[in-house]
């Protein structure tokens, strides 16, 4: 896991780590202008590095948004921001 503890994603500063999965991290991201908190889910590097999984995870990582944005049910978080 690579530490993103402070850095900047789009309007988001990634304050703290929330989990950890199989391909993605995902952390606590504070949005710089509005001052809202949202869970920020980031790709895992390492799984970048090998050209042959790479795009079969950045499918996988796409569809899991479009998924996730089109649900809509108060039990399912909303998608604010693909990059």
């Amino acid at each position: 896991m690579t530490d993103r503890i402070g850095q900047q994603l789009a309007n988001y500063r990634l304050i703290s780590i929330l989990g950890q999965g199989g391909f993605a991290d995902v952390y606590l991201g504070e949005h710089i202008y509005l001052d809202t908190l949202a869970a920020i889910k980031v790709l895992q590097m390492r799984l970048t590095d090998e050209d042959k999984q790479s795009f079969v995870y950045a499918v996988a990582w796409a569809q899991s948004g479009q998924y996730i944005a089109s649900a809509s049910s108060d039990k399912t978080v909303q998608v604010w921001l693909a990059v």
